[in-house]
């Protein structure tokens, strides 16, 4: 009867062990895109890469899809980006876009932002009215600024100026509400070389108001007011 025993002992004991080498079915637990946030001109392309974690999960298959469109431009459509199904977005007009990707088993999500036709890649994106010389040019228009360090930025210039060009600005705190900016760059206007002047400020509720003036035979000068819409009010860049 002990020999029974022991050998039934041994069957339980080996079972466990037979399969103990079989691999196991690894659920998906997240994803991420990258870049999550992209600036592209109209008409080109930028391959965007989704990681899914773990990364030996039985799945790693996604969905791309455009979640939200903003346009500069309303009367032109709303199609800012097209987004293929391996993730390649393609700029088709002024604004921005929120790019969804979700895992094959719908649980697990991330988002990107993808903006066309701004000059830098933003923290901070400001909605609001641009005027020439006291006159109203386009409203709503948007204005990007990217943090290069605490004390310098990069002040994206609206379209009507220099399309795909931005000017350093220095940023100076003088009071715990207030933002000032300030900056200089030359950029080539229609074959000019002119130069472009940035002052302005931003406010820690969200508000910027900046004047933006071109110097060459004669000056021009632009103001842009606006509110943010993407970023951190407490930090607005």
């Amino acid at each position: 009867m002990n020999r029974y025993l022991k050998i039934f002992a041994l069957i339980i004991i080996a079972v466990p062990l037979l399969f103990s080498g079989c691999d196991k079915a690894k659920d998906v637990t997240g994803v991420t895109i990258i870049p999550d946030i992209c600036v592209l001109k109209v008409e080109e392309t930028r391959e965007l890469t989704a990681i899914v974690s773990p990364d030996d999960a039985d799945d790693q298959s996604v969905r791309w899809a455009v979640n939200a469109l903003h346009p500069i431009d309303t009367s032109k459509g709303v199609e800012v980006v097209t987004i293929s199904e391996t993730g390649k977005v393609k700029g088709i007009s002024e604004g921005f876009a929120r790019i969804v990707c979700i895992t094959n088993n719908m649980f697990c999500e991330a988002r990107a932002l993808v903006m066309v036709g701004y000059s830098t890649a933003v923290k901070g994106l400001y909605t609001g009215s641009l005027s020439k010389n006291g006159k109203v040019v386009n409203n709503p228009f948007n204005i990007g600024i990217e943090t290069l360090s605490e004390y310098e930025a990069l002040f994206g210039l609206p379209s009507p100026i220099a399309n795909g060009e931005s000017c350093p600005v220095t940023v100076s705190r003088e009071s715990d509400t207030i933002m000032y900016f300030e900056g200089e760059n030359t950029i080539n206007l229609q074959g000019v070389t002119t130069s472009v002047q940035v002052n302005g400020y931003v406010s820690l509720d969200g508000i910027g108001d900046f004047e933006i003036t071109l110097n060459s035979d004669s000056v021009t000068k632009y103001t842009f007011f606006g509110t943010i819409i993407i970023g951190d009010k407490s930090r607005p860049f």
